[in-house]
């Protein structure tokens, strides 16, 4: 018989994913007062086949979600945060994607192109270039993510954002937006007129 999780209640769930009473009236608890910081705490107290399983599962789930946002027309910045949020959004290290679009702005590929440190991380312009010609794409979205929570860009995000704007300009590629991307929220170049 299949369960409809939807309509569980949150110990329901957690006994589910936990297979212990204790483990459940515990977690209950903290959820409860708000105290349940992460996913990751919940699973460092499953059995190491259990937390594989969970984990599989969310990153299936993360897949769909992404897979679904990825076949629209890409039409505002919300719709590349929808497909790069659950890949970049809570992660601890700074990572640089680029998502290459058609005439259509629909996207034909997403790339990770670098991955850095909790302050940081550098990208290699002609990587990108190169990229957009290698899959034909006439636009481009840059995104990378702030482990800090602080949406706001650096001076050096501008400075990265100008000079992939100007490389791109030479090669008649649209640079459509630079999103910088947190765990609840985002910075837009375009929505800012940064861009």
């Amino acid at each position: 018989m299949k369960t409809d999780y939807r309509a569980l209640s949150d110990s329901e769930i957690l006994y589910h994913i936990t297979n212990s009473q204790e483990k459940t009236v515990q977690y209950v608890g903290k959820l409860t007062r708000c105290e349940m910081t992460s996913v990751e705490e919940l699973f460092s107290q499953l059995t190491p086949a259990r937390k594989a399983l969970a984990e599989a599962a969310i990153e299936l789930y993360k897949r769909l979600q992404i897979k679904q946002a990825e076949r629209q027309q890409v039409i505002s910045s919300d719709t590349v945060c929808d497909i790069l949020r659950p890949l970049i959004g809570d992660i601890e290290k700074e990572e640089f994607w680029a998502v290459y679009l058609n005439q259509s702005n629909r996207i034909i590929r997403k790339e990770r192109l670098s991955v850095g440190g909790i302050a940081g991380t550098y990208v290699d312009i002609r990587l990108i270039m190169k990229e957009a010609i290698l899959c034909n794409a006439t636009g481009i979205i840059i995104s990378h993510n702030h482990p800090s929570g602080n949406e706001n860009p650096s001076p050096e995000d501008n400075r990265i954002t100008e000079q992939i704007k100007k490389a791109a300009d030479s090669l008649n590629i649209r640079l459509i937006d630079h999103l910088i991307i947190t765990s609840n929220t985002y910075y837009s170049y375009v929505e800012n007129g940064m861009l």
